[in-house]
């Protein structure tokens, strides 16, 4: 069997004898398998990471965007503003759109489709035709 590659040292300064240790480990490893390191040669211990080779987004840990079950790196909220024209009776506020954001709003009174952004409180727009 091919020698494994141990995990990174935990809790242990960079350049110390430990991690001179396992630079030098993971060098020899490299070189003496003359195509590379096979995924499956890679030991996993201690490390809080699943295995990679099966991509499933769930098992990437604190990356989850929003609510369980939002499958992108946005919450619900911010996903509509990038992906939709909200439709709302009257034009959008400070309380609707955070500040420095920004959100396309049709104003379903006036009919009006404008880009909105919340300038650092004050609320800032372009109509667009």
């Amino acid at each position: 069997m091919a020698q494994l590659i141990p995990p990174s040292p935990v809790g242990v300064p960079m350049g110390s004898s430990t991690w001179n240790q396992w630079l030098e480990t993971v060098r020899q490893t490299i070189n003496s398998g003359a195509a590379g390191v096979l995924w499956a040669n890679i030991n996993f211990a201690g490390s809080n990471i699943t295995d990679l080779a099966s991509r499933a987004h769930n098992n990437l840990q604190s990356m989850q965007g929003g609510a369980a079950g939002e499958y992108y790196h946005l919450t619900a909220g911010q996903h509509t503003r990038v992906t939709s024209v909200i439709q709302r009776a009257t034009d959008p506020t400070t309380t609707e759109i955070g500040t420095n954001q920004w959100a396309i709003y049709k104003n379903t009174t006036s009919g009006t489709v404008k880009l909105w952004a919340n300038d650092g409180g004050t609320m800032k727009s372009v109509l667009l035709t």
